[in-house]
């Protein structure tokens, strides 16, 4: 808890609030009750081999579907090393 007491250095206001302070507890709880934990018999990393040969770590575990089309979009978008305009054609 040492950062418990430091303040914004803009609005001089403690950097936790009373309502952090109460989601931070909450998230403790489920901590503590095992529901952010992976589950016990499920292996959620597999190897495939690339076309060069080598073996690559994959995982299959996520949040939402929503986090699958994010990895899509950064895979097509570093190949490019796109600018913005070029981004939003690519993906027009």
């Amino acid at each position: 808890k040492f950062i418990a007491n430091v303040k914004d250095a803009k609005t001089g206001e403690p950097l936790f609030s009373k309502e952090s302070w109460k989601v931070y507890h909450q998230f403790l709880h489920h901590i503590q009750k095992g529901c952010v934990s992976d589950e016990k018999d499920i292996n959620y990393y597999y190897f495939t081999t690339n076309p060069n040969g080598r073996q690559v770590l994959h995982c299959c575990r996520g949040t939402s579907q929503l986090e699958g089309f994010h990895r899509h979009l950064r895979d097509i978008l570093k190949a490019t090393h796109s600018s913005p305009l070029l981004a939003v054609c690519l993906l027009a």
